[in-house]
């Protein structure tokens, strides 16, 4: 027999909560956590403490070490680091998997901005204009 997350099961075949509330898992004994919530990180002591890591999100199993960022954020050796020109990044903040208004995803994984400055989104080619700045409208690809 297996608990559902945050129950810990007894040795006479019952689920009990886990002793720290941001426990997702405690499957030995419930004070013994082996995965913590989101933000949250395992302790020597096997229990739940905050990510010491700035825009991290998931630091299991060593607290102060990242092993997941916030969106347009990175992992870099536990670190979070911002992406540049990304929305959205993978671990070790390359390749990029989405752009922010202004740049454009290039077939290597990297960001550059559009070639119009007035460009908002060009999210297939730099020249490619798909939504312009504010006064300003598409004509044949550009702003």
């Amino acid at each position: 027999m297996k608990c559902i997350d945050k129950y810990s099961l007894t040795s006479n075949g019952s689920c009990i909560p886990c002793t720290d509330s941001r426990c997702l898992q405690c499957p030995n004994s419930p004070s013994t956590c082996t995965l913590c919530s989101s933000g949250y990180g395992v302790t020597l002591t096997a229990t739940c403490a905050v990510c010491n890591v700035t825009n991290c999100i998931n630091c299991s199993p060593n607290f102060n070490i990242c092993t997941e960022c916030l969106i347009g954020y990175g992992v870099s050796n536990g670190q979070c680091f911002a992406c540049n020109s990304c929305l959205n990044c993978s671990i070790n903040y390359f390749p990029c998997y989405q752009c922010i208004d202004g740049y454009s995803l290039l077939s290597n994984g990297s960001c550059a901005a559009c070639s119009n400055p007035n460009c908002l989104q060009c999210p297939d080619n730099v020249s490619n204009c798909q939504k312009c700045s504010v006064g300003y409208g598409v004509f044949n690809r550009t702003c």
